[in-house]
């Protein structure tokens, strides 16, 4: 669970309006050798919280809108991401997880993202995120007002 901080400052960055950028310079979204660590589980942190959840009826819906429909891109890259609520209901931001996803294990890198992202109306822009070349998956996780779940993978190759 993240610390109450960095939830009320998520809801707080609600009000920023996505078309001014954060920051120019990139940030290290994840590196190699932690990379390496959450694959065998050392890293402070990592954990089995990835086991996919059972499918549920008008849950929230989470679209990539960038990296684009490729999957094979170059770093840094700027990340794009939708999430709409199930019909009748809200989108419970304080819910948001974003996890890197390794062999067995995955990390929460929800704050990393969030320090860097503009967030709005459901969407998260984060500008130059820094990747080692290689595959990865990450994995976004929201519940709307109704505490029903949502939940999506995305799988990338990024090219040296």
């Amino acid at each position: 669970m993240r610390p109450m901080s960095a939830i009320v400052g998520a809801i707080m960055a609600l009000s920023v309006p996505l078309a001014v950028p954060v920051s120019a310079s990139a940030f290290e979204l994840i590196s190699r050798s932690e990379i390496v660590a959450i694959s065998d589980g050392s890293l402070p942190g990592a954990s089995l919280n990835a086991t996919p959840r059972a499918a549920v009826a008008d849950a929230p819906v989470i679209e990539l809108l960038q990296p684009n429909a490729t999957t094979h891109f170059r770093a840094p890259v700027d990340i794009h991401v939708r999430m709409r609520p199930g019909l009748g209901a809200s989108l419970d931001m304080s819910s948001l997880e974003i996890r890197y996803v390794g062999s067995i294990f995955s990390f929460d890198i929800t704050d990393r993202i969030l320090e860097h992202a503009e967030v709005k109306d459901g969407e998260i822009m984060a500008s130059n995120a820094d990747l080692p070349s290689g595959e990865h998956e990450i994995l976004i996780r929201v519940n709307d007002s109704w505490d029903r779940k949502g939940e999506r993978r995305f799988s990338f190759t990024v090219e040296e």
